[in-house]
């Protein structure tokens, strides 16, 4: 199983699972803690901060068209930053934990997410299998495909309660 396939089969594990302000599972998630916890379980060390991701994305150079965006990179919502981040799924869905009403979700990418869609980075290359995979994906070699984050950018914010 690919690293992408693994963080896909995390965060879809999730789903149903309460949101919580500030909190990276495995019980309770906010948007960015969803997409830090999945991603830790592949071995790939993403900030906390969906803001913090967006960021440490664009300096990296792993930002991608969200038409490019494959199963496992991440989609990112907000007016001047980063105010909202979910995991890309199959057939165009993002998992995502949305609010403290809704909790984790898996929602239709094109659904109202009170804030426009900011863009789409590859954290992940999409051949490289996990550990405990022994199945060997075809080759996928894409210039869309990111590099494993840095992590460089560690700081956390204040984060918006009222977000949808």
């Amino acid at each position: 199983m690919t690293q992408r396939e693994e963080v896909t089969r995390c965060s879809r594990e999730q789903v149903g699972k309460r949101y919580v302000h500030a909190t990276a599972g495995p019980n309770t998630f906010d948007c960015s803690g969803l997409v830090h916890y999945c991603y830790a379980k592949v071995g790939v060390d993403v900030s906390r901060g969906s803001v913090e991701q967006w960021e440490a994305a664009k300096r990296s150079g792993q930002t991608v068209s969200v038409r490019d965006a494959q199963p496992g990179d991440l989609i990112f919502w907000g007016w001047h930053q980063a105010d909202h981040v979910g995991i890309l799924a199959e057939g165009g869905t993002v998992i995502n934990a949305l609010n403290e009403q809704r909790g984790v979700v898996q929602t239709a990418l094109t659904a109202d997410y009170g804030m426009p869609l900011l863009g789409a980075a590859s954290l992940i290359a999409t051949s490289k299998p996990t550990e405990s995979s022994n199945v060997t994906p075809p080759e996928q070699a894409s210039s869309s495909e990111g590099k494993p984050n840095s992590g460089k950018a560690r700081r956390r914010r204040n984060r918006r309660k009222d977000r949808p």
